[in-house]
């Protein structure tokens, strides 16, 4: 491998609340997914040689273990272009969650995405909050396969701050995701790929 390989080729990670769930190859933008080998022995592609992954629950790694699908990125929500343009959520965070179909999903102006109608596992997200209002305590935002909401988040954020975050969100049996916004704040949610069954 030359020097110039080994720079572009790095590792970041995607985070679930407080939780690893998989790698992500930043040369071209690629999702790995867990148990994937790229062949290159100097980098952690592996399930196994990412030790932090043992602390994630097992229906994360088992929503991650099927094939990963890229899509050309598309956006699923903009509360800023609906017919009543208001920010989601609430400052003390008791609002109703966001309710978003991924199993067929289509674009926020409904067109089509690429979706299949059933066996997704999970999504790829990238979630911004735009323009946020919160509490002294500041803002968060939970993504999650609907039921019982995790005590964790995806995105922070503060008062009058715009800020994006990479999520992986395991899909409910239905084929939907919530969101959970602690605060209020325009949102954002495009989508770049899936995982099979």
């Amino acid at each position: 491998m030359t020097t110039t390989d080994r720079t572009t080729r790095r590792i970041g990670r995607l985070m679930i609340g407080a939780s690893l769930v998989a790698a992500l190859s930043m040369a071209g933008g690629t999702l790995l997914p867990l148990g994937a080998d790229d062949g290159d022995n100097d980098r952690p592609d592996e399930i196994d040689s990412i030790p932090e992954l043992e602390d994630v629950p097992a229906e994360v790694l088992a929503a991650l273990s099927g094939s990963f699908t890229r899509l050309s990125p598309a956006r699923l929500i903009d509360t800023r272009k609906t017919a009543n343009p208001v920010k989601f959520g609430r400052l003390d965070g008791t609002g109703t969650p966001m309710e978003i179909t991924i199993a067929g999903g289509r674009t926020f102006d409904d067109k089509p995405i690429g979706l299949p109608a059933s066996g997704i596992s999970a999504v790829a997200l990238n979630v911004t909050a735009v323009d946020g209002e919160t509490n002294d305590y500041g803002g968060f935002i939970t993504v999650y396969p609907c039921g019982t909401r995790p005590d964790a988040s995806n995105l922070n954020y503060v008062t009058g701050q715009t800020i994006p975050n990479a999520v992986i969100a395991p899909v409910s049996p239905t084929g939907k995701i919530c969101i959970h916004n602690y605060g209020r704040a325009h949102l954002l949610v495009d989508i770049s790929g899936y995982f099979s069954q």
